[in-house]
């Protein structure tokens, strides 16, 4: 899947202090810039969903890696599928 692909990119690229931070807009902009990566807005909210979720489990887990538990794996797909069912179209003129 496209948006997992972008999703990982990002999240290999992201910058990590005391603590990992959200991927920002302006990072995920210069990723689309680069690459040439056109995200649509729904696409960009499910980035940003997965982005909350893994941070969620590497919050909680202190940074050290650890295994998804179904749990995590549950919260994450549901997460996914409430934008996937509420995304909409965007038409833009010429399209």
């Amino acid at each position: 899947m496209h948006i997992w692909e972008w999703f990982s990119d990002l999240h290999n690229a992201r910058q990590t202090g005391f603590a990992a931070n959200p991927i920002s807009f302006q990072e995920i902009e210069s990723f689309c810039r680069l690459t040439g990566a056109l995200i649509s807005p729904w696409e960009l909210s499910v980035i940003r969903r997965l982005d909350q979720a893994v941070l969620a489990v590497v919050n909680k887990t202190g940074g050290k890696r650890k295994e998804a538990t179904e749990t995590d794996a549950a919260a994450t797909k549901a997460g996914i599928r409430s934008v996937m069912k509420n995304r909409r179209v965007v038409k833009t003129q010429g399209a």
